[in-house]
């Protein structure tokens, strides 16, 4: 009688992981994926007080919060609260650094622990799964740009680099090595990206995106410029240069849409459509790892920017959905 309660009671807690999994994902994984996770989570009831983690520490493990409240204490930046259905750790981990803040439960809570190489185990036996969380972490990218009018803290992602000597194969490959999102993908899949893609040479002013267009496209600067303008509050005005993804780590977020993309003198830009980065990907799951830390450095930074600049709060909540750190 007691064995068959224990069986009773490990199939609720299945049951009630898959179930959380599917409320609060980021991204809704298919069901096959969400019992493999399910099935890696691993519960904790930390009280009021309890370090999760510290500053330097080495990541393992990113931590969803089921039930109470943990705050995260930067270096010069406001604290910031996270409550249920927040997911934390994971820049770390996308990014493969130490700890950069440290973790403490101000209200007793629930948490799930998710290790994270076995999460990219899962992660890579799912390509649709894998496009369509890559596409909701640029977003919440996005969502921290479109905070931070008027430049987005577009501006302080980095700086320009020199212009292609040519827009041949061989410099388009070395000018997406050098970005954020495909620094650490292998060769041979940076290549395939720079073989599918098309060189745009317009004319200055003209625009390379309208506002509203359909068009789901990467566009990398070579040489020139390129400036975005989103007209909708909240307003946004940022320029790009060589060496430079249009939109930093929101590129995949199809955010452009909202803009409109403006093309600046003797201007050259390397473009792709999305489809073929998410095939590429699914042959290169480096292609993945790679796009995930490129992200999360640019949404860590702007963060940052964000905590550090007028107008932050201390213990601001972020909404569930883009609540990941």
């Amino acid at each position: 009688m007691l064995e068959n309660t224990g069986m009773q009671t490990d199939q609720r807690s299945r049951i009630e992981r898959e179930l959380f999994l599917r409320a609060m994902s980021i991204a809704k994984p298919p069901p096959e994926a969400t019992r493999q996770i399910a099935q890696i989570l691993r519960d904790s009831y930390p009280k009021k007080g309890a370090v999760l983690f510290q500053r330097g520490d080495q990541p393992k493990s990113c931590l969803y919060v089921a039930s109470g409240e943990i705050v995260m204490s930067g270096v010069d930046e406001d604290d910031i609260s996270f409550g249920p259905g927040s997911l934390i750790g994971i820049l770390d981990c996308n990014i493969g650094r130490p700890r950069a803040r440290t973790a403490v439960v101000s209200e007793d809570a629930h948490v799930l622990e998710m290790p994270y190489s076995q999460w990219l185990d899962i992660l890579e036996d799912f390509p649709d799964y894998t496009a369509s969380a890559r596409r909701i972490v640029s977003s919440g990218v996005h969502g921290v740009i479109v905070s931070m009018p008027p430049s987005g803290g577009l501006d302080q992602l980095g700086v320009a680099g020199q212009p292609a000597a040519d827009t041949e194969m061989v410099s388009r490959i070395v000018m997406l090595h050098k970005t954020h999102m495909f620094d650490t993908a292998s060769f041979q899949a940076v290549a395939e990206i720079a073989d599918r893609g098309e060189i745009l040479n317009p004319d200055a002013g003209d625009l390379i995106v309208r506002p509203g267009s359909s068009k789901d496209r990467l566009y990398l600067v070579m040489r020139g410029t390129v400036h975005v303008e989103r007209r909708i509050a909240p307003e946004i005005r940022a320029t790009f240069g060589p060496g430079q993804i249009v939109l930093g780590g929101a590129c995949f977020s199809g955010a452009l849409a909202s803009y409109a993309v403006i093309a600046g003198a003797k201007t050259s830009v390397f473009a792709i459509d999305q489809v073929e980065i998410d095939d590429v990907s699914d042959d290169h799951f480096d292609v993945v790892r790679s796009c995930l830390r490129g992200m999360s450095m640019d949404r860590d930074q702007l963060m940052s920017l964000r905590a550090k600049g007028p107008g932050s709060r201390r213990s601001q909540m972020p909404p569930p959905s883009s609540s990941s750190v």
